[in-house]
C-alpha cells in the first residue's frame, strides 16, 4: 500500500515494475572534471527511487563496470515494460552516432573502444522485449577534441520501436555542467519528474524550456522518439 504522502503516480510506477540505470561519470583520469556530474546523477537515482523505480546506481565507471551495471539491470527488468537510462558525463557525437565515455577515457590520441559504450548498443541490449526504452543523456553532443579510433555506432536517427531518446544538448551542442551544486538539464528534470502524470513528451518540452531559460539560450534539450504508446516517467494518469 502506497504511503499518504506518496502521490498516486508513485503507486503505478512501482505496480509496473518499471527499472532504471542512472550513471554519473564526474571524475576523469585525463579528460575534464565534471564536479556535478555525479551529483547530478545521484539526485536523479533518488527521484526514481521514489518514484517508485528499481534503480542502480553506479558512479566514475570503467567500460566493464558500466556493462557489468547494464546486465544487472538486465536482470532486474524481467518482464518490466519499460527501463530508463539515465547518463551524465562526457560524451561525443561521431558521424551521427552519440557514445558516452567511461572514467579512464585518454585526453590525447585515439579513443578506443574500450573507454566509450554507444548509445545504440545499449538501447539494444533492453530491445529483448517489446518495452519502453527512455534514455536520457546529460552529456555533449559535440567533438571538441576530435576523438576518432575505432568507435562506432548506429546512427541515433535509426531508433528501434518504442524508444526515446533525450538529450541535455542540440545537435553539435554542449551541455553545461552548470555553476550550481546541480546541472541546469538534471535540475529541470528533478522539477518536472515532481509533476504527476506527464506524457515524457510534455515533460520533455519543460525540460527544454528551463534549460533554455537557464542557459540564456545556449543550450537547447533534444529529443528523438520511435515510441508506440504514450509514456510516462512519473506515473500515469488516474482514469
Amino acid at each position: 500500500m502506497c504511503l499518504w504522502w506518496m502521490s498516486f503516480a508513485t503507486c503505478v510506477v512501482a505496480q509496473n515494475s518499471h527499472v532504471a540505470l542512472v550513471v554519473g561519470n564526474g571524475h576523469y583520469r585525463d579528460l575534464p572534471i565534471l564536479p556535478n556530474a555525479t551529483r547530478d546523477a545521484r539526485s536523479i537515482a533518488h527521484m526514481l527511487k521514489r518514484l517508485g523505480y528499481q534503480t542502480v546506481l553506479v558512479t566514475d565507471t570503467t567500460r566493464e563496470q558500466m556493462l557489468s551495471a547494464v546486465a544487472r539491470v538486465r536482470i532486474l527488468a524481467g518482464s518490466a515494460s519499460q527501463v530508463v537510462i539515465y547518463y551524465s558525463g562526457h560524451g561525443v557525437e561521431i558521424d551521427g552516432a552519440s557514445l558516452v565515455l567511461m572514467s579512464d577515457a585518454p585526453k590525447q590520441g585515439l579513443i578506443q573502444s574500450k573507454h566509450a559504450v554507444s548509445v545504440s548498443a545499449l538501447i539494444g541490449i533492453f530491445s529483448d522485449k517489446p518495452r519502453q526504452k527512455i534514455v536520457m543523456l546529460d552529456a555533449c553532443r559535440d567533438n571538441p577534441l576530435l576523438i576518432g579510433g575505432n568507435l562506432s555506432g548506429q546512427t541515433d536517427r535509426h531508433l528501434m520501436a518504442g524508444t526515446f531518446l533525450g538529450f541535455a544538448a542540440q545537435p553539435g551542442g554542449s551541455a553545461f555542467d552548470g555553476q550550481a551544486r546541480i546541472g541546469p538539464f538534471a535540475r529541470a528534470m528533478i522539477t518536472e519528474l515532481a509533476q504527476p502524470a506527464q506524457p515524457i513528451e510534455d515533460l520533455m518540452r519543460n525540460v527544454r524550456l528551463r534549460v533554455v531559460t537557464a542557459t540564456d539560450g545556449q543550450q537547447v534539450p533534444w529529443s528523438m522518439s520511435s515510441l508506440m504508446r504514450p509514456a510516462y516517467l512519473s506515473g500515469q494518469p488516474k482514469l
